[in-house]
């Protein structure tokens, strides 16, 4: 066994072991962002029913910095508020009317 292969076992063994790191920074990322939206949602007295959370992609289709997230409130008057966010906070709060016979949130609408 030579040098060589041991350079090669050992770019294996780092890229096997960086994937549970991705996996971590991903799940930390949601988390802070998810963070944001229920701060936002409890300072303006927005009951969060259901969510949806998703990458936003641009026009060609690749995933960008900002996240995207989907609330139900859960109040009397049910509307859809959509997120944009990132790792430094809220980007754009839109909100809409929810219409049960229409609507079935889709992570990239904007």
């Amino acid at each position: 066994m030579g040098s060589s292969d041991l350079s090669i076992w050992f770019f294996i063994a780092i890229g096997i072991a960086s994937i549970p790191t991705f996996i971590f920074v991903h799940i930390i990322l949601n988390r802070i962002c998810l963070g944001y939206v229920k701060r936002y949602c409890n300072a303006n007295g927005i009951l969060i029913g259901d969510s949806c959370i998703a990458p936003q992609t641009d026009e060609k289709g690749t995933k960008t910095e900002k996240t995207i997230i989907h609330i139900l409130s859960d109040s009397e008057e049910k509307r859809i508020y959509t997120f944009v966010v990132w790792a430094f906070g809220i980007k754009q709060v839109t909100e809409r009317p929810f219409d049960p016979d229409t609507d079935q949130p889709s992570p990239n609408e904007t």
